[in-house]
């Protein structure tokens, strides 16, 4: 499970990059749940994936810098800052983020991702109507 975690995360985190939308939809189970620290509301694959989507749209040159996996028994956790331009101000995105993730068939089944909300909360709309 490690080795195979570990190559879900890079690879998972490379989609994210690229906007890979149809990958990130094979990587989620079907009944996958994501939580954010700062609304600790549980929300679906889809919601996750509309963000991803507005970070492509609206951060130019989006990155992950100072990379960390773990493998956990049942998954990884993964340390990383997120980075890039906001492309309708110009300002600067930097925020920590720690995510914890199960994986369940080779999939995520759960992922928690925390960061400072003072950070991130501004920059990152988590919510998108679904």
């Amino acid at each position: 499970m490690n080795d195979a975690a570990l190559q879900l995360a890079h690879d998972f985190f490379d989609a994210v990059c690229r906007a890979d939308t149809d990958f990130l939809e094979k990587a989620y189970a079907t009944d996958a749940v994501i939580w954010h620290n700062t609304d600790q509301t549980e929300k679906t694959a889809a919601a996750s994936i509309d963000t991803i989507r507005w970070l492509v749209d609206n951060v130019a040159n989006f990155r992950y810098e100072n990379i960390r996996t773990m493998p956990t028994p049942n998954g990884f956790v993964r340390l990383h800052i997120c980075r890039g331009t906001h492309k309708s101000t110009g300002r600067e995105l930097c925020v920590p983020v720690a995510c914890i993730a199960e994986v369940r068939n080779g999939r995520i089944a759960r992922f928690e991702e925390y960061f400072d909300s003072l950070q991130g909360a501004a920059d990152i709309p988590l919510t998108s109507g679904r």
